[in-house]
């Protein structure tokens, strides 16, 4: 499995823009099977891959988003799609994505910015960890990173 950042610190330079036609080239041109990961807590990379109304459709269903990967503990949530319930950490080989036509696409969350990420929690390697349960799945996999 190859795994492809983006990355650069500043917004607006077409990082998701970037992430989403790469990923949907090699797909479709290339037959690769292709997992995007948006871990960007502004999720444009799902926006631009969901409609709203499918987006909330997933939260309100339970579907699981980037904050699954890092989440490793039970946390009471709020929602603008829902009340508020109790999260629970999922097992990392549980986490189930969405397929977005060529390629499949682990969500973005807003609530991403609410974990933190200090170190020696061991949430830093959590993506990494992830990574490594998919990597008999997918061909490719593209992550454009968040800016500042």
């Amino acid at each position: 499995m190859i795994v492809v950042s983006l990355i650069n610190m500043k917004g607006g330079v077409a990082k998701t823009t970037l992430a989403v036609n790469f990923a949907d080239c090699i797909a479709r041109r290339h037959g690769a099977k292709v997992l995007l990961i948006d871990v960007d807590p502004q999720f444009n990379a799902t926006q631009c891959l969901m409609t709203p109304r499918q987006y909330v459709d997933h939260l309100k269903t339970s579907g699981d988003t980037i904050v699954n990967v890092f989440d490793r503990n039970g946390r009471v949530t709020g929602s603008t799609v829902g009340t508020a319930a109790l999260a629970k950490p999922k097992a990392l080989e549980d986490i189930e994505v969405v397929t977005t036509g060529s390629f499949d696409l682990l969500p973005g969350n807003l609530e991403l910015y609410r974990l933190e990420m200090a170190p020696g929690e061991g949430r830093e390697n959590r993506l990494k960890s992830y990574l490594q349960k998919v990597k008999d799945v997918y061909d490719y996999v593209v992550i454009p990173s968040l800016s500042d």
